[in-house]
């Protein structure tokens, strides 16, 4: 038998062979994981069991006209920034209200909605992005149908009480 000689270490010859040999096995070997790792389920988030465990709180939910409370809603809208780190903060509610505005939606809003919403893009934007950091949050809100665009502004009203206004009709009623 040959021997190949490689720096210090002597190698049989068959280990050309198997070098050639070793990408056949292994490369089969790793598409099956990988489709089987693919085919694992994930967690589903369907059932309101599954959600309940993940909010964690009971979610209740009601529809509003913003013209009935507009001076409010606008000033949870300049304050989107500040509740960026409560947001990112929170793990736990005792309560969790989400409060659809049913005359606000994409091609119809009060108009001093929609200044203060370009007005303010940037921050909302952001309070946006860190509600889908927040598994409490963005599972409370996906779970029933409110796509991230529609969140106007968040409310605190004290420790435990949290209220999330929304554009749209409550798809529930």
């Amino acid at each position: 038998m040959e021997n190949y000689r490689v720096s210090s270490v002597e190698l049989p010859k068959t280990h050309g062979r198997y070098m050639l040999i070793k990408p056949l096995i292994v490369a089969p070997v790793l598409v099956l994981i990988s489709a089987l790792a693919s085919y694992a389920p994930a967690q589903g988030i369907n059932s309101q069991e599954s959600i309940d465990k993940i909010v964690g709180t009971p979610v209740e939910t009601k529809t509003e006209k913003a013209e009935d409370d507009l001076g409010h809603i606008l000033t949870l809208m300049d304050n989107s920034e500040v509740v960026l780190s409560e947001v990112r903060k929170r793990t736990k509610l005792d309560q969790l209200e989400i409060v659809y505005l049913q005359d606000v939606g994409m091609t119809s809003m009060p108009e001093a909605i929609q200044k203060k919403q370009e007005e303010r893009k940037a921050e909302i934007l952001a309070l946006q992005q860190t509600i889908e950091g927040n598994a409490m949050f963005y599972h409370a809100i996906d779970s029933r149908g409110i796509l991230l665009r529609d969140i106007l502004a968040i409310e605190f009203l004290n420790r435990d009480r949290v209220v999330i206004y929304a554009a749209g009709n409550n798809p529930g009623s």
